[in-house]
């Protein structure tokens, strides 16, 4: 019975430390213990004292609750339900996001691939000009609402 019990506490005590993105041997520097004591304790192993447990707990920040012994972890619970691991990671600052201007003077349009002479139809014209043709040919329109009329 004490050894399913020093199992599971074990396991509390991982799962703290990898919520809190600790690495076992930040935690033993933090505890003044060894990491194989750390890793000891984690398995569940009757290594180590009552000190070195005690260290773990305050280098996890629950030195002050001895319920963390008998209840589970709600921090941990909590991050645990956002993201579950398997080991601590190092933690990465963002990627900075690039730079793209929203508005942009739209750039020449081609209407069509092939090479074209200047002044010949479907040569590249920016928006604007294109936008200037057509108010030109709608009132050209307006004046003579017959194409086919020409003189």
């Amino acid at each position: 019975m004490i050894w399913v019990s020093l199992e599971r506490l074990g396991k509390r005590i991982k799962l703290a430390r990898l919520v809190r993105n600790l690495t076992q041997k930040q935690i033993a520097e933090r505890a003044m213990i060894s990491v194989e004591t750390v890793r000891g304790i984690e398995r569940g192993e009757p290594i180590g004292s009552f000190c070195g447990f005690l260290g773990i707990l305050q280098a996890l920040g629950a030195s002050n609750q001895m319920d963390f012994v008998l209840l589970d972890d709600p921090t941990g619970t909590v991050l645990m339900q956002s993201r579950v691991r398997k080991r601590a990671a190092p933690i990465r600052p963002p990627e900075p996001i690039p730079y793209v201007p929203i508005r942009q003077k739209p750039k020449l349009t081609l209407v069509r691939k092939e090479p074209v002479k200047k002044g010949e139809i479907g040569e590249a014209i920016t928006l604007e000009d294109m936008m200037k043709v057509l108010r030109e040919s709608i009132e050209k329109s307006k004046k003579d609402p017959d194409p086919s009329n020409k003189k």
